[in-house]
């Protein structure tokens, strides 16, 4: 089996009290999906995806999955922590990572598809197989500089290749988040408050290496 690889899920911090009441993570076309949640990102990005079905997946469409990025640092992040592009400025305090692995998914029977880029784009590939994690470009992945670069003969795709991600059919246990990780003290105690109420002991870490600044 390939190595385990780490998956990452960006979620505005309001949301994280609804998951852990219900003790998964659930697509937005799930039956039990947060009427309240608190979506981040570009508005039309986000319709865009929730009317495009995918392949692999027998006519579902993002909303029937819950997205993961192969890395941090992403694109859409950078779009929130600037407030470029038409997106929603929002505080990196307010943002947490809820952070899984490839193996976790497989493990639980999981349903799932991943891509080698940008889901919406074009030439994306999509892949159902966890022995076709050899297509994603890992370099680009964990870049922390990921403009393309024209003059590169393997950089030139870096941005697309850079928001490769990880699509969950339905749902997803909570017994598969390995970790959360938070921008600050402060987003970090009120993450340890909500797990504590629960009597969830999962490890919550301080990582400003997966935001910018």
């Amino acid at each position: 089996m390939p190595a385990n690889k780490p998956i990452y899920r960006i979620i505005h911090i309001n949301n994280l009290k609804y998951i852990l009441e219900k003790g998964k993570l659930s697509c937005p076309n799930h039956l039990e999906a947060d009427p309240n949640y608190q979506n981040i990102g570009l508005t039309d990005l986000i319709k865009k995806r929730s009317e495009q079905v995918l392949p692999l997946t027998n006519n579902k469409t993002f909303k029937d999955h819950v997205a993961f990025y192969f890395g941090p640092r992403s694109p859409m992040l950078y779009k929130i922590f600037t407030g470029h592009g038409g997106v929603k400025k929002i505080s990196q305090s307010d943002i947490i990572y809820l952070v899984s692995g490839t193996k976790f998914i497989v493990n639980h029977s999981c349903q799932f598809i991943f891509t080698d880029g940008h889901a919406t784009q074009k030439i994306t590939k999509f892949f159902d197989d966890i022995k076709d994690l050899k297509n994603v470009d890992w370099k680009a992945v964990n870049a922390r500089i990921w403009k393309d670069d024209p003059s590169s003969d393997t950089d030139f795709d870096r941005q697309r290749k850079k928001q490769a991600e990880f699509l969950v059919q339905g749902e997803l246990p909570l017994s598969c988040i390995t970790k959360i990780a938070t921008y600050d003290e402060g987003s970090q105690k009120y993450v340890v408050s909500l797990l504590n109420q629960r009597g969830l002991k999962i490890p919550v870490e301080i990582d400003k290496n997966l935001y910018y600044e």
